[in-house]
């Protein structure tokens, strides 16, 4: 009869136990990999990123191959509060490519993960700036 028991707690104990792993899976590192475009060209190597949730800088690293890149995220630790990771999946990863905003942001997740990423361009002449400049033209 207690043998009977200690198979019923086990069998009661192993959907819980993959539940808890479920809904709280193990620290793992965020890997994400993929393309990388600057102004409609493959990046070139050397070209730094710089990945950043909020204003803490998790991640650094430079481009290996042109036109791809690699970049690993490692979980929060909070028995090391000095180096920074994600804590959560709902962490926004945004990553700077040698100062210029890269897109699209994304989540941050445990595992690999394929993101392409783009540098573009963007001319931002505030109407002032533009106000004064047609003025040395009058």
């Amino acid at each position: 009869m207690r043998e009977v028991r200690y198979h019923i707690a086990a069998l009661l104990l192993v959907p819980c136990l993959a539940a808890a792993l479920w809904a709280f899976p193990l620290a793992d590192d965020c890997e994400v990999y993929g393309s990388l475009n600057i102004d409609g060209s493959p990046a070139t190597v050397g070209v730094e990123l710089v990945a950043v949730i909020g204003t803490d800088e998790v991640a650094r690293t430079t481009v290996t191959q042109a036109g791809s890149y690699s970049l690993v995220v490692h979980p929060y630790d909070p028995e090391k509060p000095d180096s920074k990771g994600y804590k959560s999946q709902d962490d926004v990863i945004t990553v700077y490519v040698d100062g210029r905003k890269a897109e699209p942001s994304f989540n941050a997740k445990p595992g690999k993960e394929k993101v392409d990423l783009v540098v573009k361009t963007t001319l931002e002449v505030k109407q002032t700036t533009w106000g004064k400049i047609k003025a040395l033209f009058k």
